[in-house]
């Protein structure tokens, strides 16, 4: 997944196109989108925040399917965390980027 997402952007920054501008019809529109993203980050960010440091509180996760989880674990919360927003689904993926950047960072440490 890396790999083709660093194609993608080398990719990107040789093509010879540019890339319009946003432009948006509605002058208040840039506004409510900025708001909207900062809400849904900060409700994943809440989610997994109340389970850190020494006072960190244990989540229970239930699935659709009624399975139940307790955990004050920020990688399984956010693991089993569904989320629609597309600035909370980038909150995931940079989690996972970032675990599987730690991942490959210890593992090439360790014989």
């Amino acid at each position: 997944y890396l790999e083709r997402m660093a194609k993608a952007m080398v990719l990107q920054s040789h093509t010879s196109e540019k890339i319009p501008p946003l432009t948006f019809k509605d002058k208040d529109k840039p506004d409510s989108v900025r708001s909207s993203n900062i809400i849904a980050a900060k409700a994943v960010a809440d989610a997994i925040r109340t389970s850190l440091g020494p006072k960190g509180m244990d989540k229970m996760i239930e699935t659709g399917k009624g399975e139940v989880t307790i955990t004050n674990d920020g990688a399984t919360i956010l693991k089993q965390m569904s989320v629609i927003h597309p600035a909370a689904k980038m909150v995931k993926l940079l989690y996972k980027l970032l675990e599987n950047l730690q991942n490959a960072i210890v593992s090439s440490f360790i014989p």
